[in-house]
């Protein structure tokens, strides 16, 4: 496909993305608003009281511990599949240390539990890990030291 074709498909798709986010984003602020008790739009009349529901927080709060432990409920969170046969023993060895030395140690439960109620909250949970291998050097002078 030549490239003066590609470039009109991938601005429609970056169009309807930037759309589907706005609509989203629409949902988002009406779902944490609900998750607070805030109800703008539920009229009130002036000088009454407004109302105020918190059904939403409630329910979240209730699915929450049962949703995490399905996903904790198992030693290996993460299990990383062979490519072939001879990648049994080094699939098994990044299995073992994800899920015994990287979850514990990066406090994996909490950021799944946050991102579980995110889901339930926003209808989007997102989990990022990485690891950034940085040396950090740090040059100081000092003088007039004894």
């Amino acid at each position: 496909m030549p490239q003066r074709d590609i470039i009109p498909l991938v601005a429609d798709m970056v169009k309807e993305s930037e759309d589907y986010s706005n609509t989203l984003s629409a949902d988002r602020i009406k779902a944490n608003e609900y998750y607070d008790g805030k109800m703008l739009d539920t009229p009130s009349d002036n000088g009454r009281s407004a109302f105020v529901v918190r059904d939403v927080r409630s329910v979240v709060q209730d699915v929450l511990p049962a949703l995490t432990r399905v996903f904790l409920a198992s030693d290996r969170m993460v299990e990383f599949q062979p490519a072939g046969q001879q990648d049994e023993e080094i699939a098994e060895q990044a299995t073992d240390y994800i899920n015994h030395v990287v979850f514990p140690e990066s406090d994996g439960p909490t950021a799944l539990e946050d991102s579980i109620h995110d889901a339930l909250k926003t209808r989007n949970g997102f989990l990022k890990w990485w690891y950034d291998e940085k040396t950090s050097i740090k040059v100081s002078r000092h003088t007039g030291q004894p």
